[in-house]
């Protein structure tokens, strides 16, 4: 049945890692562990992510800081639906004059109510992905990076450009806001 369309239904990814954690892998030299569900919707998706630490797993607290000022990610406390985060989106677009532009949005949207440290040194993430916008900050930095020989902009550069096009430093504080 694997591979054949599911209506109301999930299915369990039986291959791990998802493709979560090799991609976290690198750019983050870390023991990472994800599983992918299935779940026939086009707006976004969700992964668990177990990270293995050498010397101990950080904090809660301390896992919001290493991403405080991570424009490209933000930490959602309450978060754990993803037609929830979408609803909210929308709404908060047409309060905060089109910070949200269609509903989209251009980040990783980490649950940090669901995030638990277990055997001192592995940390549980649960993670949604808005898959048909989180490419675009990715996209814009990619085409700066093609152009380079002309721009000579830098990936620190080209991404802090990017961010500020886009305004993700405030589409990140209003949605963590939102949801503190």
């Amino acid at each position: 049945m694997s591979g054949k369309f599911r209506l109301d239904g999930s299915e369990v990814g039986l291959t791990i890692p998802s493709h979560h954690a090799p991609d976290l892998q690198e750019v983050v030299q870390v023991e990472a562990y994800s599983r992918a569900y299935k779940v026939p919707v086009s707006t976004m998706h969700m992964h668990d992510l177990q990270i293995v630490f050498k010397d101990g797993a950080p904090s809660k607290e301390e896992f919001k800081q290493l991403f405080a000022k991570d424009n490209r990610v933000s930490l959602l406390e309450t978060f754990d639906s993803t037609s929830e985060l979408r609803e909210r989106v929308r709404r908060l677009n047409k309060i905060e004059d089109g910070v949200f532009p269609g509903g989209d949005v251009f980040m990783s949207c980490v649950s940090t109510g669901a995030y638990c440290v277990f055997r001192s040194n592995t940390a549980w993430i649960t993670q949604g992905i808005p898959q048909d916008s989180i490419v675009v900050p990715e996209t814009i930095d990619a085409i700066r990076a093609a152009t380079y020989g002309t721009l000579k902009v830098g990936r620190d550069e080209s991404m802090k450009k990017t961010d500020e096009s886009i305004d993700l430093p405030e589409m990140k504080k209003i949605l963590e806001d939102s949801y503190a």
